[in-house]
């Protein structure tokens, strides 16, 4: 049977072939053609960002995101458990501050109507990258912090 896939995956694997394939395109047009696409590099940037954002949300899911192991190295009692549940809830209340950010920065873009360069798309949508991969990797450390007290208290 097949691993279930979280969406994060579906969204990082449709930006990585969306961004080689603006790569493909950026260099038949320029130097085959002879015509660059403005374009593809802004779109690229922007898939990019998207690619990153909901990588690490995905990390936090599988528990592989970047950690400080001092903890599980040196610390061998119980103490161990609230000092992950500490850490958890500390990077949930960062996750949701940054997103909280974010949010604001996009409702003034979106006040603003500003329109990206190349594309001529909304510039809200790009910056509510931010506050939706944050709240979505709030989410998903709330749902690994749960998985971790249920597993350590049976």
């Amino acid at each position: 049977m097949a691993e279930k896939k979280e969406f994060e995956y579906y969204i990082i694997t449709i930006s990585m072939f969306l961004l080689v394939l603006m790569g493909v395109f950026q260099i038949l047009f320029r130097f085959v053609l002879n015509f660059s696409l403005s374009w593809t590099e802004e779109l690229s940037r922007y898939l990019f960002v998207l690619m990153v954002y909901t990588g690490a949300s995905l990390a936090i899911k599988r528990k592989r995101h970047v950690r400080v192991e001092l903890v599980d190295i040196y610390i061998k009692s119980n103490l161990k458990k609230y000092i992950f549940i500490l850490n958890d809830l500390i990077m949930i209340g960062l996750l949701l501050l940054v997103g909280h950010a974010g949010l604001k920065i996009s409702l003034t873009t979106f006040e603003m109507e500003q329109l990206s360069p190349a594309l001529g798309i909304p510039m809200y949508l790009v910056y509510g990258i931010i506050p939706l991969t944050f709240f979505i990797g709030a989410i998903r450390a709330l749902q690994v912090l749960i998985q971790e007290v249920r597993e350590r208290n049976e």
